[in-house]
C-alpha cells in the first residue's frame, strides 16, 4: 500500500505542488520522526497553522541521532524439508528499515512539500 501526501487547494495549487508518494510503513516512520500523529489508517490533515512548526521538525530530524539509526537487518534461513534443488536452502526471512540516506531523502520530499504549502498557505493531507 502507499499513502499520497498532498496540498489542499485548488486544483492548479495542487498540480505546481511536490509529489510525495511513500509506502505506508515509510509514511508512519517519517510521520513519527517529525511528530505527524497518525492513527492506524494513514488517512488525514495537517492544518496550516502547523505546517510551520512539522516543518521545524524535519529540520531537526535532518540532524538528529534518531534519523541516524543503524539500518536493522535481520536475515533467517528456515530449513526446508523440500528433497528438490531449488528449495533445498529454505526460506529467507528479511526484515528491514531505512537506510540514513533513504529516510534523508523522504524528509527531503516532505520538507519541499511544507515549504510550498507555508508559501501559499494551505494545509496538507494524506490518503
Amino acid at each position: 500500500m502507499s499513502v499520497d501526501i498532498y496540498v489542499l487547494g485548488s486544483r492548479e495549487l495542487r498540480r505546481r505542488a511536490p509529489p510525495v508518494n511513500w509506502a505506508t510503513t515509510n509514511a508512519r516512520a517519517v510521520f513519527a520522526l517529525v511528530g505527524i500523529p497518525t492513527p492506524d489508517y494513514l488517512v488525514g490533515e495537517l492544518p496550516q497553522s502547523m505546517v510551520a512548526d512539522i516543518l521545524r521538525n524535519v529540520i531537526g530530524a535532518r540532524n538528529s541521532r534518531a534519523r541516524r539509526q543503524p539500518l536493522d537487518r535481520v536475515q533467517v534461513n528456515v530449513p526446508s524439508s523440500f528433497k528438490s534443488v531449488a528449495q533445498a536452502s529454505g526460506a529467507r526471512v528479511i526484515e528491514s528499515g531505512n537506510t540514513d540516506e533513504q529516510t534523508l531523502r523522504r524528509l527531503d520530499q516532505l520538507q519541499d512539500l511544507l515549504v510550498y504549502a507555508q508559501k501559499h498557505q494551505l494545509p496538507i493531507g494524506w490518503s
